[in-house]
């Protein structure tokens, strides 16, 4: 039957506690995709200047920073303590990056812009 199943977490008692969301005998935790652009210069609409003086500013939003990351309800989707030991252990052709961020520089003479190819890869 499915009228069992939750798609979100569920909380029980004034303590909050996190009811499983199990289906077909096995806990679900959902995990979401983040992606962010930051740009080098990205400021404040406010400024300090003195009376009679404009504020000097770059022309346009600068060079720019792509993350995208993988969170869940407890946050940033990383190894735990036991599965980082392991990684360090085995051979370093086979290790993983601790946590699932990717970085990338896109823009003119950098790194490509975000794509799926790159989404599937970092999956």
């Amino acid at each position: 039957e499915l009228d069992h199943i939750r798609f979100f977490r569920e909380y029980d008692g004034n303590e909050m506690e996190p009811l499983l969301t199990v289906f077909a005998n096995k806990e679900h935790i959902p995990v979401f995709q983040d992606e962010s652009i930051f740009h080098t210069n990205e400021h404040r609409h406010r400024v300090w200047v003195k009376d009679g003086q404009q504020p000097l500013r770059k022309k346009g939003n600068g060079h720019c920073v792509h993350v995208s990351d993988f969170i869940t309800e407890q946050g940033q989707l990383v190894l735990t303590e036991e599965e980082e030991t392991q990684n360090k252990a085995s051979p370093a052709a086979t290790q993983v990056k601790s946590d699932a961020r990717v970085v990338i520089y896109p823009g003119k003479g950098h790194d490509a812009w975000w794509d799926g190819q790159q989404l599937v890869n970092q999956v």
